[in-house]
This record gives C-alpha cells, structure tokens and sequence, in this order.
C-alpha cells in the first residue's frame, strides 16, 4: 500500500498536537496557579500578623511548613490528571521539571538560611529569604511563559522581579523585615491569581 503520509501531513499533526498540549497546559496549570497564589499570599499575611502578636515572632515563620503536604497533594492530583492527559509532550515535563526544581531549591534554601540564622544568632540571613525566592518565582515563571507562549505569566516574571527589588529597597529605606511579606503576598495575587484565573477563562473557551 503506498504511503500517502507526506510533509504537509506531518507539519498538520505535529500543529494539532501542538495545539492540544498548549489547551491541556491552559486546563491543568489554572487551578494550580490560582491555589499556590492563594496559599502563599495567606500564609504570608499570616506570617506578617502573627510576628506582631505571638510573644516569640520568630514563632510565626512555622506556618510555612503547610507548604509541604499542600505541594505533595497538587503534585500528586497533577501526575494522576497528566496521565489522563491525550497528549503529554516534552515541553510538559519540561515545564513540570522547572517548578520541581524550583521547590526542592527553595526548600534547601530556605532550610539552609535558617540554619545559618540560628547558628551564628544573627537576624541578617532572614533579610534575603523573601526577595531571593520571588527572584526565582520570577525565573519560573519566565521560563513557563516562554515555553508555553502565554504572556501572563510573563508579566507575573516582571511582577515578582519588581517586588524583590522593592522588598531591598525597603530594608534600607523602612528597614523592616515583615513588609516583604506584604509585598510577596500582592506579588502572588497578582502573578499567580490572576494569571490562573485567566488560564480558566481560555480552558473555558476552548471547550
């Protein structure tokens, strides 16, 4: 049988399938997006409040440790809902692998900040927690947004990049640690919120 599979074929299922991993990126990322801003930017405010009224405010940075089982739960209901997926792509696990990796880094990070902080008794290591890792939400996001072509998420990039400069020029200039967290709890609403929110609507329309 003679094969009629010629390269105009070829370019037209290469762009289908292109075309549906880019819809189920819109479906898996929304909700994703729309729980991490939430969460974080919560959990930021209480961080800020509770270092105002707990008697030791260094108390108050634990609830960062709900961040762990809430990461293991999404991970676990994105790998269940990417093996359902039609189609699963190199850009996925790309994509995948970039905010794994930016999580197992932020947690060796931060881990090692406070290390630091406890053992040497000085408050200054805590000073670069917040900025450093909106500079590498940014980062992720940046490459998010240019591997899937979606301009939210570039604009997020720029929001959390803007917000690691204001968190360092606010420590010269208020000199407050705990503002940062004001200004990381806007930045997630911001680039992870509404980005999110978008990325439904487009699921939506694409139905």
């Amino acid at each position: 049988m003679e094969n009629n599979f010629n390269e105009q074929d070829s370019l037209r299922l290469i762009n289908e399938m292109i075309a549906q991993a880019r819809n189920n990126f819109r479906k898996g990322a929304g909700n994703s997006s729309i729980l991490w801003g939430y969460t974080i930017a919560i959990l930021a405010m209480f961080n800020f409040i509770f270092s105002y009224i707990l008697e030791f405010r260094h108390y108050a940075s634990w609830v960062w440790i709900l961040t762990i089982p809430i990461f293991i739960g999404n991970y676990w209901y994105g790998y269940r809902k990417a093996k359902k997926a039609e189609v699963i792509t190199h850009l996925d696990r790309v994509v995948d692998t970039v905010w794994l990796g930016f999580f197992i880094s932020n947690t060796f990070f931060v881990s090692s900040t406070f290390f630091i902080a406890i053992t040497q008794k000085t408050y200054v290591p805590y000073l670069f927690i917040t900025p450093i890792i909106m500079i590498m939400v940014g980062l992720a996001l940046f490459v998010t947004a240019k591997a899937c072509r979606f301009k939210p998420y570039l604009y997020g990039a720029y929001i959390f990049w803007l917000g690691a400069v204001l968190c360092i020029l606010q420590y010269a200039l208020v000199k407050s640690v705990d503002l940062g967290l004001v200004i990381l709890s806007v930045s997630m609403i911001l680039g992870f919120v509404i980005p999110g929110h978008i990325l439904n609507r487009k699921a939506e329309s694409n139905v």
